[in-house]
């Protein structure tokens, strides 16, 4: 506390003017500011807005990654009749199919988190929805195991 009042006593030769300023004295409202009830209207709307935006940007996004993980995870159960008929599966490969999912998962945990670390969120989960939209996409025109 003492130092403090030293330097306030060398930048501040009247201690007066530094109790002022501390105390909120020194403000001056500008003439050109709006009425206080139409800047709260406006501010009121504009957090509407920029939640919206908000939501449009960050939420959906992740909430599609959420489900097309999901959906990765659960898929093969629903359609393993259908993959086992149509690829001629027998249970140990439809058991490998299945378990492959999990095992990338799992691997690309620790590089996965580094490079979220590195180069943020942003790029790195729209670069892993492209790598999974490709995977997707190469599993349906697959035409053999």
């Amino acid at each position: 506390m003492v130092a403090f009042q030293a330097v306030q006593a060398a930048l501040f030769t009247d201690s007066g003017t530094c109790r002022g300023i501390e105390e909120g004295e020194g403000a001056v409202p500008s003439r050109r500011s709006a009425p206080i009830w139409l800047t709260a209207t406006r501010q009121v709307a504009k957090d509407q807005i920029e939640n919206r935006s908000l939501i449009l940007r960050v939420f959906l996004p992740f909430v599609a990654g959420y489900y097309i993980a999901y959906l990765f995870r659960t898929i093969n159960a629903v359609m393993a009749a259908p993959l086992a008929k149509e690829f001629g599966l027998g249970a140990d490969d439809l058991g490998l199919l299945t378990s492959v999912y999990f095992l990338t998962f799992a691997a690309a945990q620790i590089p996965i988190g580094i490079l979220l670390d590195r180069y943020g969120p942003r790029r790195i989960q729209s670069a892993l929805l492209v790598v999974a939209s490709a995977g997707s996409a190469l599993f349906a025109v697959s035409d053999h195991f």
